[in-house]
């Protein structure tokens, strides 16, 4: 058997719990209403999460509880829709962290001022003292989002 360093775990047991919502995609028509009740309903969960079997270390979500998703958006709808990381949505989530001592891990559309005029998909990972601790990117092109022609990088390997 192989020999390496150990180091003490920070608690014996790490509770985690996976977050599958329904998907309601905004109106870009009614963006603050409808990406607000999208919000709520996400804040809600986070507190059921949490009052259902004791509380948790970790809620992982899927991408897009805030936005929702629709094959009908274009690019300047999802430019639209997008959220801004930090802003309010990651500093209510980032309250509900606080409160339950949670890492809290999303994905949604959203708007980096390094990227202008860019739609990206971000993950979030959001720490317990409300944080953004950590975000990514997916640096790929999802077909059929942006129209015809558009890619961004295709690369035969030969294998």
């Amino acid at each position: 058997m192989g020999n390496y360093e150990c180091v003490e775990l920070s608690k014996p047991t790490i509770r985690l719990i996976v977050i599958q919502s329904r998907i309601r995609a905004v109106d870009v028509n009614n963006l603050q209403s409808t990406r607000l009740d999208n919000l709520n309903h996400m804040l809600e969960l986070i507190d059921v999460a949490n009052n259902w079997g004791g509380p948790k270390d970790l809620l992982l979500f899927h991408e897009f509880p805030i936005t929702g998703y629709s094959n009908k958006w274009n690019r300047q709808d999802i430019l639209k829709l997008a959220i801004e990381i930090p802003g309010e949505e990651t500093e209510a989530i980032g309250k509900k962290a606080q409160e339950y001592g949670n890492y809290i891990v999303f994905g949604s559309y959203a708007k980096d001022t390094a990227w202008p005029n860019h739609v990206l998909s971000i993950t979030t990972i959001i720490g317990p003292d409300g944080s953004i601790i950590d975000k990514h990117w997916k640096s790929r092109n999802i077909k059929g989002v942006f129209g015809a022609g558009f890619e961004l990088f295709t690369r035969k390997l030969g294998l």
